[in-house]
């Protein structure tokens, strides 16, 4: 395991002190803002019953592979919001669906606030589903510039289905000129933009990536596919391009770890299975996403992540259970953008941001939802998670090399008081390896 610069000094303690203050002062003012929509958003489970009802596509396996009507893509946005126990589609878009892996951006992005790139500003969209009907075509494109690295950016891809249209091929390729993150998967763009924008806290990594990649994708079943993907990518460093934040100390943010830059290009086989999507918690929801990657810049590298995913009732009305794995394993001369980094929201909320990095990654998140008084739509959420990277030789093992001491393995419990999805949560997460103050948490999304 490696310890990266942002290790814990007497400097540091003291500076981050500081931020706290600043941090629960702009979190504070964010939740005025923030619990009139929750609770909003809790008044449209009165109309789950009747959604379901009208919206017969929940329970066809087979729209999985095809573009959902906008009429019916309002309702899913809708039943997001809906409690467990209620029908709740993990991915409301027409497209392809939302990876479990998290490893990139989903484009197209409007607007964005991170330290690499300022404030973001752009304009997109997905093909109209009718074309997808009519011609089993779609597409999107998106366009924007960043003032902070003054980067125009943009990005546009296709693809079209073959075969049967349960269990389509799909032929598909895409080009890009973007700042991306592996980071994806540990918080999304929107929730991190108001973080950086009010707190100065950004929770994700940064590079710039042009190039292109095409796919061949095989449905299996709806909810079973196998893809096969080239890539070509020149790589660039991001920098730290700003250093304000609405109520964040006056340079909130960390400089961007370096990459290497220079042509990457790779191969990329993925396989998904997907038990998650349109089900309800009443029925288990499973889903597991598996990446293997065969890469070379400079020299060769083989990157291997696999995330899994459970969501089930365990008493009905009263309590409810989510768990997440994830293990991944980079063997050969791994790159600085394929190492993994645990730490902070998204993997340990109760320590620092992505502070302990290896080219080896374990880790285990709990979530126990508890409701105390069902007809309120509150929870008690109990969190426990477990994270540990170690640094193995680069001729080890795909299997070799991984945390093996009880030392190596961090752990972050947490108690929080959400809303009925767990969504929205605001509490503390404690740090077990040293003496520390808990952290205050507040998540306007689901950690996984």
């Amino acid at each position: 395991m490696r310890l990266l610069r942002r290790s814990v000094t007497p400097c540091y303690v003291s500076q981050m002190n500081r931020m706290n203050r600043y941090y629960l002062l702009a979190l504070v003012l964010a939740m005025l803002f923030v619990a009139p929509i929750a609770a909003h958003t809790q008044t449209e489970d009165e109309d789950a019953d009747s959604l379901i009802e009208h919206s017969p596509w929940l329970l066809d396996d087979s729209l999985l592979t095809r573009p959902i009507p906008q009429a019916t893509m309002n309702e899913s946005r809708r039943l997001r919001t809906l409690r467990p126990g209620d029908w709740e589609p993990e991915f409301p878009m027409p497209f392809r669906r939302t990876s479990l892996l998290g490893l990139e951006d989903t484009p197209p992005r409007f607007l964005s606030y991170d330290r690499a790139d300022g404030l973001y500003l752009g304009l997109g969209a997905n093909s109209p589903a009718r074309l997808m009907f009519e011609r089993r075509t779609q597409g999107f494109f998106g366009f924007g510039y960043a003032l902070g690295s003054h980067y125009w950016q943009v990005m546009g891809g296709l693809a079209r289905d073959f075969g049967q249209r349960d269990a389509p091929l799909r032929i598909g390729g895409e080009g890009h000129i973007i700042t991306d993150t592996r980071d994806a998967w540990k918080m999304e763009s929107e929730e991190n933009t108001a973080f950086a924008l009010i707190a100065g806290k950004d929770n994700r990594d940064y590079f710039q990536r042009s190039g292109f990649s095409v796919y061949a994708e095989k449905f299996l079943s709806p909810r079973f596919g196998l893809t096969v993907e080239y890539r070509l990518d020149n790589y660039h460093n991001s920098k730290r391009e700003i250093g304000w934040s609405l109520f964040g100390p006056r340079q909130p943010f960390f400089e961007v770890p370096p990459v290497r830059e220079g042509s990457m290009s790779s191969v990329i086989v993925e396989l998904t299975l997907d038990q998650m999507s349109l089900r309800s918690w009443d029925q288990p929801q499973y889903g597991v996403e598996a990446q293997a990657e065969f890469g070379s810049i400079v020299n060769s590298f083989q990157s291997y992540v696999i995330d899994a995913r459970l969501k089930t009732t365990v008493i009905g009305q009263r309590l409810w259970l989510a768990v997440h794995a994830r293990a991944g394993s980079v063997t050969g001369d791994a790159p600085p953008q394929r190492i993994f980094t645990t730490g902070g929201l998204g993997t340990l909320p109760g320590f620092p941001q992505n502070i302990y990095a290896g080219n080896r990654l374990m880790l285990v998140q709990t979530d126990l939802l508890f409701a105390p008084f069902p007809k309120l739509g509150l929870r008690v959420i109990v969190s426990n998670d477990f994270a540990g990277v170690s640094m193995a030789a680069s001729d080890a093992g795909l299997l070799a090399g991984f945390p093996s001491s009880i030392s190596d393995i961090k752990y972050s419990p947490g108690i929080y008081l959400g809303s009925a999805t767990g969504a929205f949560r605001i509490g503390y997460a404690f740090r077990t390896d040293v003496f520390e103050d808990p952290r205050l948490v507040i998540r306007v999304s689901r950690p996984f």
